[in-house]
């Protein structure tokens, strides 16, 4: 029997990280995107975004080592995740 991701408030993006292991997915507005393990199905980890502002996460896409998150917001800035 699969088991079903937890719920996710609007979420807008994602991406798989360059193992396989996990899909990146940015939540609008709510200043995070969640880390989801595709062999538990289950959250793992929540990246909150610095900003003096809320950053409302848009896109996800992964450097071509695949050890840094490129992450882009609603206001023109790039996050650099590791």
């Amino acid at each position: 029997m699969q088991e079903a991701i937890p719920y996710i408030a609007r979420p807008i993006a994602g991406s798989p990280c360059r193992t396989g292991t996990a899909d990146y997915v940015s939540v609008l507005d709510s200043g995070v995107v969640k880390v989801i393990d595709r062999a538990s199905l289950s959250v793992v980890n929540t990246i909150r975004l610095p900003g003096w502002t809320l950053a409302l996460p848009r896109d996800i896409a992964f450097s071509i080592a695949g050890e840094t998150a490129v992450i882009t917001d609603e206001h023109n800035f790039v996050h650099f995740v590791r």
